[in-house]
């Protein structure tokens, strides 16, 4: 799923009802900095796990509004393995 150079982080999400059956997938860097996950390794857990009903995938971004600064994200369809 990942490069050497990386490691992937397993977490519940916090503020969810039935929060231990939804999680995140992350790319870890290894100076420990959180990194973007490339869609090659979403498309490898998205068609490889065994463990998970479905898979999604999100970028969040800011966008500027006049003085405001505001977060959009782009998220991918759901699919079941």
């Amino acid at each position: 799923m990942c490069s050497p150079a990386c490691g992937a982080a397993v977490r519940t999400l916090p503020g969810v009802a039935d929060s231990a059956r939804i999680v995140t997938v992350e790319t870890i860097a290894p100076s420990g900095e959180m990194i973007d996950t490339s869609y090659p390794d979403y498309q490898t857990v998205r068609d490889q796990t065994t463990l998970l009903s479905g898979v999604i995938a999100f970028k969040e971004q800011p966008v500027g509004i006049g003085t405001a600064t505001v977060w959009r994200s782009n998220v991918s369809s759901c699919s079941s393995p």
